[in-house]
């Protein structure tokens, strides 16, 4: 009996204990500043805001959290000379349903950050930040998460991080004067469905060696740049929209790492998505659609991506351009209403494969290899573009292997000025002028089993200066209405 009364004491104080570790302190009612309840209170303790202004500094605690009830109405205001809120080693603390934002500043130089975090670990959930001169939310050191909250019109980016581990869940960065989200000296952000709207400078940058992101439904709008990844950096990109940025949609370069998958760049005012200076990676399932610049831009040399079912339309120059000595492999990919070329490749240095490739109905070339650049062509089916189904131009070396050319309104296939290489299982049906043609001193290849058919011109033909060579037989050159052969 003795031992039951025992453990029911035990319970009970523990339970007494439970409840006190459990406090929850309520501004202004029980305190009346949100500073006095901070100092009061202990791990396990929630501070909860009644709606209403409160025009103060704060100091987090670990394990402690202040919440709010609505956090439209209920706004934490903080002196302009120091953050609103600052957590120093805070573990396991938590920001809840909180509006924050600073006094209006006598001077505008001044940039002081909303939410200072160093080291420890911080929750923000469905909170807001506003108008900050500085960042809205610096997180150094730690390990932290931000849930539901809007950060906008900040002075500086409206999350920086750096040396930290952050998650970022459904947030919103929007209109600061320093860009939505920069993640940087190895930091290293996950985030799902998050929107960076407006921004001055960039929508979301991850930059430095050792800095990593792995984003998912990532919606980057009217922002100088929508994604930037540079400068050693890492990231996987999915399931995310870049569209009406002022330059690039996602542009990557200088020694990054990048996947990008399932994801639509539109109405960017330069490239869709610019691949450059030593940046390594695949591109699979994206769209990317009535950009001013080239759909996808891959360039310079060191760099190497491979592009595979990507969709590439209307865009006011190339499809997929790939320039400066990169290598790169294009696969599976469907260019059609570019302005440009549905592919080119140019520039010595420039090596690419194009495989199972569709480019039809372009305002230049189905696909085109030019300025020295080499290439092997297999399988890709041109047709219909408004100058030749395949262009190789300017000395460039390429290897053509059971494409299609049809009904372009140029040639199928067009050697000129210095293209060379070799063509073989090609067929070029029904084309404005001829199958294949050469033009130019210099333009040469070795022609096998090819097939060139009801061409408007001739099956083969050589023009302005390109040496004719004799046409094997095994080429089949019937029904072109002026011929087999042109010289």
């Amino acid at each position: 009996m003795i031992d039951r009364r025992v453990a029911l004491l035990l319970m009970l104080l523990a339970s007494v204990a439970a409840s006190q570790e459990r406090r929850t302190l309520v501004v202004p009612r029980d305190f009346e500043t949100v500073g006095a309840a901070l100092e009061e209170a202990v791990e396990g303790d929630i501070v909860e805001l009644q709606p209403g202004l409160y025009e103060e500094n704060l100091s987090l605690k670990s394990g402690v959290t202040v919440r709010g009830r609505d956090a439209a109405k209920t706004i934490v205001r903080g002196a302009p000379t120091a953050p609103v809120v600052r957590a120093v080693d805070a573990e396991g603390a938590r920001l809840e349903n909180l509006t924050f934002e600073q006094a209006k500043q006598e001077s505008s130089e001044d940039k002081v950050t909303a939410i200072l975090i160093s080291e420890g670990s911080v929750v923000l959930d469905g909170c807001a930040v506003w108008r900050a001169s500085g960042f809205g939310v610096h997180i150094k050191g730690g390990e932290h998460r931000l849930e539901g909250c809007r950060v906008r019109e900040c002075g500086r980016e409206g999350l920086r991080v750096e040396d930290a581990k952050v998650t970022v869940r459904e947030c919103h960065f929007s209109f600061n004067t320093g860009g939505g989200v920069h993640v940087r000296v190895k930091g290293r952000i996950t985030g799902h469905d998050i929107r960076c709207e407006g921004n001055k400078e960039i929508g979301f940058r991850i930059a430095g060696e050792g800095s990593e992101g792995a984003l998912t439904a990532l919606d980057a709008r009217a922002n100088s740049i929508g994604l930037k990844v540079d400068s050693g950096a890492r990231a996987t990109v999915e399931k995310s929209v870049f569209i009406g940025n002022r330059t690039q949609g996602l542009y990557a370069h200088a020694a990054v790492s990048i996947s990008v998958k399932d994801v639509e760049c539109k109405g960017n005012q330069q490239a869709g998505i610019l691949l450059a200076e030593g940046t390594r990676g695949e591109v699979v399932k994206v769209t990317c659609a009535s950009n001013v610049g080239p759909g996808i831009t891959i360039a310079h040399a060191g760099t190497k991506v491979t592009v595979t079912e990507g969709i590439c339309r209307d865009n006011r120059s190339d499809g997929i351009l790939l320039v400066k000595g990169c290598e790169s492999t294009v696969l599976k990919s469907t260019c059609t209403h570019n302005e440009g070329s549905g592919i080119t490749a140019a520039d010595k240095g420039t090596k690419v494969v194009f495989t199972d490739n569709t480019c039809r109905e372009n305002k230049r070339h189905g696909l085109a290899i030019s300025k020295e650049a080499v290439g092997e062509m297999t399988k890709n089916l041109a047709e219909k573009n408004r100058m030749h189904g395949i262009g190789v131009l300017d000395k460039a070396e390429v290897t053509l292997v059971k494409n299609r050319c049809l009904e372009n309104v140029s040639s199928g296939i067009q050697f000129w000025k210095g293209g060379h290489g070799r063509a073989d299982t090609n067929t070029c049906d029904r084309n404005q002028q001829s199958g294949i043609s050469f033009f130019g001193a210099g333009s040469k290849a070795t022609l096998k089993r090819n097939t060139c058919r009801r061409n408007q011109a001739f099956g083969v033909n050589f023009l302005s200066g390109a040496e004719a060579f004799k046409v094997g037989r095994d080429n089949r050159l019937s029904s072109n209405r002026r011929g087999r052969v042109g010289r």
